[in-house]
C-alpha cells in the first residue's frame, strides 16, 4: 500500500500511529492477529543505536540466518570488509539509510512500515531494496515520493487530503490517471 499526500498531510504521523511509534489523539489501532511490524523511520536515529558497530546491529537481528548470510546481506547493502566494524554514529546519512534497510530485512516481521525509504540512497542500493521487498512475503505500507519505487510496489494507494482519506485500487499509475478524472469532472 503507498501513502499518499502533499507535505504535511500527515503521511509520516499516521505511519508512526500505525506502527505503535506514536499515539493517536483519538480513536486506537487495532492489528490484526499475530501482526508482527518492522518499522522505518525516515529518522536515522529511531532505527539505529548509534552506540553500536554496523555488526552489532545486524548481528542482535536475524537470530535464523547464519553470520556468513548476515555477511552476504551487509555486502549487498555496501559493508564489505572491515567496514562492517565502523560505529554506526561514524556514518554517513546514507551508509545509515543503508544499514537500517538491512536491518529492517533480518527482522521477523509479517508488516513493513516504511517512512521514505529511498532518502539518502544511491541508485544502486534503491535497486537492491525494491527487489528485496518485491519477495517480501508481508504487507508493506510505503510513505515514498518516489513515483518508480511506488509504481512497482504499490497495488493500493491511500490518499490523506485535507484530513480525509481515499483508497485507490491499483498501482501509482493508475491512481495519478485516476485522480486526474476526478479532479476534470469536478471543475465540470
Amino acid at each position: 500500500v503507498a501513502l499518499t499526500g502533499i507535505n504535511g498531510a500527515g503521511k509520516s504521523t499516521l505511519s508512526r500511529i500505525i506502527s505503535g511509534v506514536e499515539f493517536p489523539r483519538k480513536g486506537l489501532v487495532d492489528w490484526g492477529y499475530q501482526v508482527k511490524i518492522a518499522f522505518f523511520s525516515q529518522e536515522s536515529a529511531q532505527n539505529l543505536n548509534y552506540k553500536h558497530s554496523v555488526w552489532e546491529e545486524i548481528d542482535k537481528n536475524g537470530k535464523k540466518i547464519t553470520d556468513q548470510g548476515k555477511r552476504d546481506l551487509l555486502g549487498s547493502f555496501l559493508f564489505t570488509g572491515d567496514s562492517v566494524y565502523k560505529l554506526v554514529n561514524q556514518l554517513s546519512g546514507g551508509e545509515k539509510s543503508r544499514l537500517a534497510l538491512a536491518k529492517l530485512l533480518l527482522d521477523e516481521s509479517n508488516f513493513l512500515i516504511l517512512d521514505e525509504p529511498g532518502n539518502h540512497l544511491d541508485i544502486s542500493t534503491k535497486n537492491i531494496f525494491h527487489q528485496a521487498l518485491k519477495q517480501y512475503q508481508g504487507t508493506i505500507l510505503i510513505v515514498s515520493h518516489d513515483r518508480f519505487f511506488l509504481d512497482q510496489l504499490a497495488n493500493k494507494v491511500v490518499e490523506i487530503k485535507e484530513g480525509k482519506i481515499y483508497i485507490y485500487p491499483g498501482n501509482y499509475s493508475y491512481f495519478i490517471q485516476k485522480r486526474q478524472m476526478l479532479l476534470e469532472k469536478e471543475k465540470e
